[in-house]
């Protein structure tokens, strides 16, 4: 699948707009939690994209297709962040490269995605009540609820005792 393709068209803007369109046909958000699950996909294969970009590039093709599909230009990130990968599993480096990029990313992003969890408060998306939809109110919302009385009170108001 796609072999000798790793860092062309799979690593683009125009991938990640596709998972996100393709996350939407597939699961049809009827709900807050569903479109907002369906985003964090597409997000996080953009993020994948932004970290390969910072990660260092050996094999050729060096960079990334960042841009495709309005352009088949490769990018290079002039720092490496996340230091170098080996891509073939034979090489006797593989496993070390590998292992100390992975340690490195979650040095960096663990923390930033633990700041970002903590900034949004917990508990902001929350899925609604059974029998509900993010479409209809809860019961409690749409029940009556009798204006309080006036300051001329003919004694027929809900508010007062008999």
């Amino acid at each position: 699948m796609l072999v000798d393709r790793h860092s062309q068209y799979t690593h683009s803007l125009g991938a990640a707009l596709i998972v996100l369109a393709v996350g939407f046909i597939v699961v049809r958000p009827r709900s807050r939690v569903a479109a907002v699950f369906v985003v964090g996909i597409a997000a996080a294969y953009g993020s994948h994209v932004l970290v390969d970009w910072l990660t260092e590039d050996t094999s050729p093709p060096i960079g990334i297709m960042a841009l495709w599909p309005f352009s088949s230009e490769y990018y290079v990130s002039p720092v490496s962040v996340f230091g170098s990968l080996a891509r073939h599993v034979w090489l006797r480096r593989y496993w070390w490269l590998n292992t100390t990029s992975l340690l490195r990313e979650w040095a960096i992003l663990v923390p930033l995605a633990l700041l970002a969890w903590r900034l949004r408060g917990p508990g902001r998306l929350q899925a609604p009540p059974r029998g509900s939809s993010c479409h209809t109110a809860p019961a409690e919302a749409t029940k009556f609820s009798p204006s309080p009385p006036s300051p001329v009170d003919d004694g027929e108001s809900p508010y007062t005792s008999k």
